[in-house]
């Protein structure tokens, strides 16, 4: 009996120590995966793509670009005073096929906005409402303000226009029978609205303004149905998704906000350049944004985080779209460069 304990102790000293180093060994092996998969996100991260094609779309600044519902065709406003008509049916080709001269002075160009069947596309020139049809032939036109319209949206059905001013003004303009009628204005802003966004799931306007704030309005009174706040700069542009409200600020931040008027999160842009642009990706998941860094980047809704860094432009970054299939990103910029991208 007496032997036989030292021989227990020696067995449970062995298997101690091999246990412990076992244990070492699941340890060092985590760390250095925990430290591979870290290293693999920051390269992932820092990764950036390039564009499938660039090209010179205008001689002045592209601030707004949009897409038709069938994402054959995209129309540019530029400061240069053109809209352009591109067909790019077959990305990443992309060719002009149309282009209209507007002699209304305006310092970033007139917005533009296509119906919602594809069938006329209206545009904001300076103090007029504009509407023509798919293939830029002049119908119609309306003077409502006296300053520069900064934003137009079109309803589900495309018979109502809303539109937004330099003096924080908010429009709606019928459109019926190839004609535009005004028939409400409210200035709701004490500073200009860079941004009017309409959603029909929402069912409300969502604005984005100069004094730091973004307004959520009823669209046949144009009360204030709330006042949305979490920037201590300008906004810059509004998107809606079918579920979500992003806004995007000179402060350098994007805010996420649901339904309910509920701030969800922040996404911060480490270069701390003012956010122009942004737009959420057909399914809702991804927001791509644009900035006076000249990088676009995607950020993941849900995980609040950057996901890629594109980069290619030499100057601000004034406009991005993806097309309806999310399969291409479209981006125009300062210089008046356009570039398409893979998404």
């Amino acid at each position: 009996m007496k032997g036989i304990f030292p021989g227990i102790l020696l067995v449970l000293l062995v298997f101690s120590s091999c246990a412990e180093k076992s244990a070492k060994q699941e340890v060092n092996q985590e760390l250095t995966t925990a430290k591979s998969e870290e290293k693999h996100q920051v390269v992932k991260l820092s990764d950036s793509l390039s564009p499938l094609t660039t090209l010179k779309g205008h001689n002045g600044y592209i601030y707004y670009i949009d897409i038709s519902p069938d994402g054959k065709y995209m129309v540019s406003g530029s400061s240069d005073k053109t809209i352009k008509l591109w067909d790019i049916s077959r990305l990443p080709q992309i060719k002009e096929i149309a282009s209209v001269t507007r002699l209304y002075s305006q310092l970033w160009g007139p917005p533009v906005k296509f119906s919602k069947d594809g069938q006329y596309i209206f545009s904001g020139s300076y103090d007029y409402i504009e509407v023509f049809t798919k293939d830029l032939k002049f119908i119609d036109n309306l003077r409502i303000t006296d300053k520069g319209i900064q934003s137009i949206e079109v309803s589900k059905n495309s018979n109502l226009i809303f539109a937004s001013d330099v003096n924080g003004f908010v429009y709606v303009i019928v459109f019926d029978n190839n004609k535009l009628e005004l028939i409400k204005k409210e200035k709701v802003h004490d500073k200009e609205i860079w941004k009017v966004k309409y959603n029909e799931k929402l069912g409300y306007i969502v604005t984005a303004s100069q004094d730091k704030t973004s307004k959520v309005l009823n669209p046949d009174s144009l009360s204030t149905i709330t006042t949305l706040k979490a920037h201590s700069g300008p906004l810059e542009f509004a998107d809606i998704s079918n579920e979500k409200i992003a806004l995007f600020s000179e402060d350098a931040t994007i805010s996420i906000w649901d339904f309910n008027f509920n701030l969800l999160g922040k996404l911060y842009d480490d270069d701390k350049m003012q956010i122009i642009v942004g737009t959420f990706s057909p399914d809702g998941k991804f927001i791509i944004s644009g900035s006076k860094s000249t990088k676009m980047k995607i950020w993941s809704v849900d995980k609040m985080e950057l996901i890629k860094t594109l980069e290619w432009h030499k100057n601000d970054v004034m406009s991005v779209k993806i097309t309806p299939d999310g399969k291409f990103i479209i981006s125009g910029d300062r210089d008046g460069n356009i570039a398409v991208w893979s998404f």
